[in-house]
């Protein structure tokens, strides 16, 4: 193993790839790199090319999830593991895991210059895929039922309040955390969130999808949740640049914005401490939220 240069990450040295994959190793190039997860290009001796992906064990159950979606007793469909890359883990040392993943060779959809309506329609097949998945898979985030929503928004004032009375964040008052904490438990909500768990991609923009001859090819499994398919539209709508609330319920939508804000509260919280952004983009989701535009 060998520590990445810049951040707190442990990558697989290139004998020890070489030696799991059984061929020699002619390149290895960083395609994306940040502090949470390091993926790389391996080119290989026989022609093939696959994924190398390092990433910090704490924020990610991607390889839980392929190492269940693998399992005979996960109960996948062979069609349903044809929407997803093959994929390998390799194990965990100290706070990192490492994983091989397919190369995907096909467009991404977000490349396919699609209408709106052609969007749309991709939204509905992908969100049929994904229905067909276990909810029992591993998930980063569950809010498949009232108590477990309540639990993860008390999580998320909880740490708010940290964050407020340490200073860490300025722009969000503590009377903002409790008029986000009665909306939590609003009916609205708490109705909205009231139908049956799916397994959520949560990350399902058009750069995350290629289209190859056989259908999709989903990947970035890193914090998936179970809830409300419903989520996985507004995502995927407000990521392809389309305005979610002409599909979706308003109580999803700002249900997604808490999602997002829980994400920079925990990275504010334990990630990126130093990172001088979160206060704002908090306080804004807060605002969204809050004081919906129309």
């Amino acid at each position: 193993m060998e520590r990445h240069p810049y951040f707190d990450l442990w990558l697989h040295d290139t004998p020890e790839l070489a030696e799991h994959l059984g061929v020699k190793i002619i390149e290895r190039v960083t395609i994306h790199d940040w502090p949470l997860s390091c993926v790389q290009s391996l080119r290989l001796a026989d022609g093939r090319q696959v994924i190398y992906k390092s990433q910090l064990r704490a924020t990610s159950v991607e390889p839980d999830f392929f190492t269940a979606i693998n399992s005979d007793r996960a109960g996948v469909s062979s069609h349903s593991r044809s929407q997803l890359p093959r994929a390998d883990t390799l194990g965990s040392f100290e706070n990192s895991v490492g994983m091989i993943i397919e190369f995907i060779d096909a467009p991404l959809l977000e490349d396919m210059h699609l209408t709106e309506a052609e969007i749309v329609e991709h939204g509905d097949h992908l969100l049929s895929e994904i229905s067909q998945f276990p909810a029992d898979l591993p998930v980063y985030i569950d809010i498949s039922s009232q108590e477990k929503w309540l639990t993860y928004a008390e999580d998320t004032f909880s740490m708010m309040h940290n964050l407020i009375s340490t200073e860490k964040i300025r722009l969000t008052a503590p009377a903002t955390v409790q008029e986000l904490a009665d909306w939590a438990k609003s009916d609205a909500i708490i109705k909205s969130l009231q139908s049956p768990p799916n397994i959520i991609h949560r990350d399902l923009g058009g750069d995350n999808v290629f289209i190859t001859p056989q259908g999709y090819k989903i990947i970035d499994w890193q914090r998936p949740a179970r809830g409300p398919a419903e989520l996985d539209r507004v995502g995927y709508l407000d990521m392809m640049g389309i305005d979610p609330l002409k599909f979706a319920q308003r109580s999803m939508v700002e249900v997604n914005l808490f999602i997002h804000l829980r994400w920079f509260v925990e990275c504010k919280l334990h990630w990126f401490p130093a990172g001088d952004t979160y206060d704002r983009q908090v306080a804004e989701l807060a605002d969204l939220i809050l004081h919906p535009r129309r």
